[in-house]
């Protein structure tokens, strides 16, 4: 290979010749030496933080024209084993040059020694000059973070908010105006019992609260036997001036209960990069800590339509209802149950995990129904579901991790709200025969040395639907676990 200069055809071995004799005494000068640009390792870990080097940032235009100019000005600062630490942007430059020797100094570091987090530290340390910006400050402070330390300081920080007492400030302001008396208790317990029964779930909005009502209706006015709780404006509004002396009592703390009827606008701005990343990961995965709706406390809805959203297509009809519908009118298409429930709609107790024809069916009895095993369409999931009391919770949450873990399709689990879990297993069968030789057959073998009930070896039993508050426990089917159905038992 050849380079043409001023003086005509110079060799490969010419030029690096004269680069030596060109950028030797100033080698000397800056306590460097020469060293090959191609023997220089560049740090993955580098790439990762910082931005890559290119001409049409202006910044590295100025310094590929300077190198190309002036040379390399300022050493560059490697590792014992040749990995660099400190001018990346400048080895770039020097090899948009076609530059092969650059000046270097050697630091007494060893990088294939260093742990991961050692490494980006060191980064970090031998890059505080270099001019930063926005983007590569944070993701420098992110890669400094220690996870262990991190995960500690959360739960540290969660453990510090759980154990806060409700603070009241009492302001005196002489004589107050009576407020007429409070003429249903029936209606004040009820609304208090619900609200204590979802302190998980703080803060809620008074539209979930006016929803949860709607499933177990209290009186509204405890002298009138005929007024319970209706989806009507002027209970909702009953329903909003009830929790506001209930919180102004403290009876319900403050903080139970967002006014999301209010608009607000607030602006928060930080002058630091770490009070800034302090912000964003304070509540960082706090929604996932336990039940998935929990990223969405003021709206349960939420959680059963991701559910029929994630595990089914628009048009496949699904049966959402309690134990005693057996009309048509609860079958509809997960797309119009989804949409139904995130419009305000009550959410039913419970649903069929496999999606259904539509069409009339028979029970092994001779019963006429919409929703027998012979009116499955897809036998697609198995139900794994155990009501045994010397059974746990945490026991049973236990078995279906690891399941979980030991690569189980197991694609949603719910919280019954009371003593079991609710867990759907992607199976795929082919027709009746195939599901009993698959799941009676081999799945329920497993099973059933866990508690598993019996009842669930038909394809169209009934399971629970997350974002249902149960009136006879106060507590709400929760989402626990959910993850797309891809692979199958």
């Amino acid at each position: 290979m050849s380079v043409t200069g001023k003086e005509g055809n110079i060799t490969e071995s010419d030029a690096a010749g004269s680069e030596k004799a060109r950028y030797g005494d100033r080698f000397k000068e800056m306590g460097s030496v020469p060293f090959p640009i191609e023997e220089i390792n560049e740090a993955v870990e580098n790439s990762n933080i910082y931005s890559d080097f290119t001409l049409q940032n202006e910044d590295d235009k100025f310094l590929y024209l300077s190198v190309r100019d002036k040379g390399i000005l300022q050493p560059l600062q490697i590792s014992t084993d040749g990995t660099l630490l400190s001018g990346h942007r400048r080895l770039y430059a020097a090899r948009h040059v076609g530059l092969e020797h650059v000046p270097v100094i050697i630091e007494a570091v060893q990088w294939k020694g260093l742990s991961n987090q050692d490494r980006v530290k060191l980064l970090s340390e031998y890059n505080q000059q270099r001019e930063k910006d926005f983007n590569e400050r944070l993701r420098e402070s992110l890669a400094k973070t220690d996870p262990e330390a991190a995960y500690r300081h959360i739960k540290q920080c969660r453990v510090m908010r759980e154990n806060e007492q409700e603070q009241f400030s009492v302001i005196e302001m002489g004589v107050r105006r009576s407020r007429a008396k409070i003429t249903t208790q029936h209606f004040a317990d009820a609304v208090k019992k619900l609200v204590h029964s979802v302190r998980d779930q703080w803060t809620i909005g008074q539209r979930n609260i006016h929803y949860w009502l709607l499933n177990d209706p209290p009186l509204t006015h405890d002298s009138k036997p005929g007024s319970h709780y209706q989806n009507t404006k002027q209970d909702s509004k009953k329903l909003s001036s009830l929790v506001t002396r209930l919180r102004l009592n403290g009876q319900i703390p403050m903080r139970a209960i967002c006014d999301d009827t209010r608009t607000t606008r607030r602006w928060q701005t930080f002058d630091t990069v770490d009070s800034y990343i302090h912000a964003e990961v304070n509540e960082l995965f706090n929604g996932y800590f336990g039940p998935l709706q929990r990223g969405q406390p003021d709206h349960p809805e939420q959680a059963a339509a991701l559910l029929l959203r994630t595990l089914y297509s628009p048009e496949e009809p699904i049966f959402c209802g309690n134990t005693f519908c057996e009309g048509k009118d609860r079958i509809q298409t997960a797309h119009a149950h989804a949409e139904s429930f995130l419009s305000g709609d009550p959410i039913p107790p419970l649903m069929i995990g496999n999606p259904l024809t539509g069409e009339e069916g028979y029970t092994k009895g001779g019963k006429k129904s919409f929703r027998a095993d012979s009116c499955v369409a897809d036998y697609r999931y198995a139900l794994f579901e155990c009501d045994l009391p010397e059974i746990t919770l945490e026991t049973q949450a236990g078995f279906l991790w690891g399941r979980i873990k030991a690569g189980w399709p197991v694609v949603s689990i719910t919280y019954s709200g009371g003593k079991s879990l609710h867990a759907l297993l992607r199976v795929d069968a082919e027709n009746q025969r195939e599901w009993d030789e698959l799941v009676k057959g081999q799945l329920f073998q497993i099973l059933a040395r866990f508690g598993a009930d019996p009842a669930c070896k038909t394809a169209a039993r009934l399971t629970q639907m997350p974002g249902h508050l149960r009136a006879d426990k106060g507590r709400m089917q929760q989402l626990l676990w959910l993850q797309r159905p891809e692979a199958k038992y």
